[in-house]
């Protein structure tokens, strides 16, 4: 989700960072958002995991 080929790894943070900031109702909601925001270059799998601490 952070790597990616062409760009600096600076941006993809960026952009991680950004689609993570709005927040969301619950984890569910925001992993959501995260994922379907993340592009790739690479035919990779990726996974993201969240917690929640109340």
């Amino acid at each position: 989700m952070i790597e990616r080929r062409e760009g600096s790894i600076s941006d993809a943070l960026g952009e991680l960072t950004a689609a993570a900031a709005e927040p969301a109702d619950d984890a569910a909601t925001l992993a959501d958002r995260i994922l379907s925001s993340a592009v790739s270059d690479t035919g990779d799998d990726a996974c993201l995991v969240a917690i929640r601490i109340l």
